[in-house]
C-alpha cells in the first residue's frame, strides 16, 4: 500500500501507523466533527463528510448494509458487513412472542419498537461484520444466541448495550473473530470458551459493573492487543495480574 503521507516511519506498531493514516485525512478533510476524550484527548468518535460517505457506500457496494427495520428482505445481494440504521429504545416483549411462528422475527427481539426484521437475515452465513443495535429488551440472550450459532464467520461482532448476563459457550467456535464488544452489558462472567478465541485481538468490556471474574487460561489468547475495561470492578485486580503475566 502506498503511503499517503511520506513523513510516515515504517518502524510503527499498526494503532501508530492507523492513527497517523486517520490524522492525515482528517486533516484533508474526509472525516469531521471530531469528538474527543474529556481525560486522554484521543479521538472516540467522527463523522464522514458527506460527499466521501457516498463515494465509500458507491465503491463498498454490496458489501455493508445499513438495516432499516421493517423494509423487507435483505435485496441487491447479501452483505458481508451489517448494522442497524438508528438507536433502538427500550421495548418489552410480551411472553406470547417468544413462541412466535411467523416468517418474520419480531424486531422487539432487538430491542426496537414495533416494527419487523427478515428471517433472511440468519440465513446470511456468510457475515462477516455484525454491529448490533442498542437495546434492552430482555430476550437479548436469544437473539445473542442465534447471531453467534447462524453467523460462524464471523470477524467483528459488537454487543454493547445488549442487556444479557451470559454470553453462550458457543462463542468459541467463531474461530475468525478478531474484535468483540460486551460494554455496557450486564454478564456477570465470562464463558471458558472465550479463551479458544485465539484470532481476537480486541475485546471491549468497558463498564461491564456486573463482570466479577476473568476465565481462567486466559493466556491463550495469544493475539489480543486491547483490552477495554474501563469502569469495572475493582476486584478484577487479581484475575487482570493474572492476565498479564
Amino acid at each position: 500500500m502506498k503511503s499517503i503521507n511520506p513523513r510516515m516511519k515504517t518502524l510503527k506498531s499498526l494503532e501508530d501507523t492507523g492513527e497517523d493514516y486517520f490524522t492525515t485525512l482528517l486533516q484533508r478533510g474526509f472525516f469531521q466533527d471530531v469528538t474527543r476524550d474529556y481525560d486522554l484527548g484521543d479521538i472516540i468518535s467522527c463523522k464522514m463528510h458527506d460527499l466521501m460517505h457516498d463515494l465509500a457506500r458507491r465503491v463498498a457496494g454490496n458489501e455493508s448494509k445499513v438495516i432499516e427495520l421493517g423494509t423487507g428482505d435483505i435485496d441487491k445481494g447479501p452483505p458481508h458487513h451489517l448494522s442497524f440504521g438508528y438507536r433502538s429504545s427500550s421495548s418489552v416483549i410480551p411472553a406470547s412472542l417468544l413462541g412466535h411462528p411467523s416468517s418474520v422475527i419480531p424486531a422487539s427481539l432487538l430491542g426496537h419498537p414495533p416494527s419487523v426484521i427478515p428471517a433472511s437475515l440468519f440465513q446470511l452465513k456468510s457475515l462477516l461484520t455484525f454491529l448490533s443495535p442498542v437495546g434492552v429488551a430482555g430476550v437479548d440472550e436469544l437473539l445473542c444466541g442465534r447471531i453467534i450459532s447462524s453467523f460462524s464467520c464471523l470477524r467483528v461482532l459488537d454487543l454493547h448495550h445488549l442487556r444479557i448476563e451470559t454470553l453462550p459457550s458457543s462463542i468459541g467456535g467463531l474461530m475468525h473473530l478478531r474484535y468483540l464488544d460486551l460494554s455496557f452489558t450486564d454478564v456477570t462472567q465470562l464463558p471458558a470458551s472465550i479463551t479458544e478465541l485465539q484470532n481476537l485481538q480486541t475485546l471491549k468490556l468497558n463498564s461491564c459493573w456486573k463482570l466479577k471474574v476473568l476465565p481462567a487460561d486466559v493466556k491463550k489468547l495469544i493475539n489480543l492487543r486491547h483490552l477495554g475495561l474501563y469502569g469495572l470492578d475493582l476486584s478484577l485486580a487479581t484475575c487482570l495480574q493474572e492476565w498479564g503475566r
